[in-house]
């Protein structure tokens, strides 16, 4: 519009609190302003010369294919002059049958729009995306495009590579991935110590596990004085448990130096249980059972 108009527009919205920018633009396209400029844009452009191409092309002049033997000087004066025909090409492209847009860009700007304009068989990629234009962001656009149905030459993207046969069904185990399962604790098969690992210097276990009001629903039943705690009969369970990890079958004695209360707010309490190598004299194995909040630092106490 007029710049007066437009700073008159700006005093009654900013007071408002909305965001608002002038671009910084001599005329505005798409309206009468372009005609000021129109015999200027005309001479500039006269010496292009459009010629025929092989990928069919659709305008936003005039919202429908067209020949690009005629996007001479002219065609481009309309094309800053008229308006943008976006839905109609738009909609043009899919009943020929397109689905897929890829918008070519420093930023994408247009997807969205693309999307809208038809129904759910749409869907719209980008390219570079502003402060993210390097490879890892095309890359990541190309695989956006591919899980769209895009026909990707992966080739250049991976040298050498060859495609595999996935299983035909889910019982055959067949990975195409590293397994890392040495690597990580075996899984205590227990509802309330999660994994147990055997320690790599003596003859004893660790189990670990994440204790809280959601993880044991019936814990809130053991109430004291409004706190809930969880029972001595658990704690004899979860060493029953560890002992089993260390071919003990019997709890001699179990002493309670301090009651586990679970929060209130169902958060968790990180627990450890662990055991010690045999005494000489008896064969049997002392243990602790130590917990903590579960977001506490690294360094925090453990009760």
């Amino acid at each position: 519009g007029d710049p007066a108009a437009l700073d008159r527009l700006l005093a009654l919205l900013e007071p408002e609190d909305v965001r608002v920018r002038r671009i910084a633009v001599d005329y505005a396209s798409h309206s009468s302003h372009v005609d000021s400029v129109r015999d200027e844009l005309l001479e500039v452009l006269a010496p292009v010369r459009p010629r025929s191409g092989d990928v069919p092309f659709h305008s936003t002049v005039t919202g429908e294919a067209l020949r690009t033997t005629e996007l001479d000087a002219a065609y481009w004066v309309r094309n800053l002059r008229r308006t943008v025909e976006f839905t109609t090409a738009v909609e043009g492209l899919a009943a020929d049958g397109h689905s897929l847009f890829v918008e070519m860009s420093p930023h994408p700007v247009l997807t969205m729009a693309v999307e809208e304009t038809a129904d759910d068989s749409l869907s719209a990629v980008g390219s570079l995306r502003r402060d993210d234009g390097g490879p890892r962001r095309f890359l990541t656009s190309l695989a956006e495009a591919h899980v769209r149905g895009a026909d990707i030459d992966w080739a250049p993207v991976f040298p050498g590579a060859h495609v595999v046969d996935l299983p035909t069904y889910a019982f055959q185990h067949r990975h195409h991935w590293l397994d890392g399962a040495t690597a990580r604790p075996a899984v205590a098969d227990h509802p309330l110590a999660a994994t147990v690992e055997r320690l790599a210097d003596g003859d004893g276990a660790l189990l670990t596990g994440l204790l809280s009001r959601s993880t044991a629903p019936w814990i809130p039943d053991h109430a004291v004085a409004g706190d809930v705690l969880l029972p001595g009969t658990a704690f004899v369970e979860l060493l029953l448990r560890a002992g089993e990890q260390v071919g003990c079958a019997r709890l001699e004695d179990l002493t309670l130096q301090a009651p586990l209360p679970l929060p209130g707010d169902g958060s968790a309490v990180r627990l450890q249980i662990s055991v010690r190598e045999p005494e000489e004299s008896t064969g049997s194995r002392p243990f602790t059972v130590h917990t903590r909040p579960a977001g506490s630092a690294p360094d925090s106490p453990w009760t």
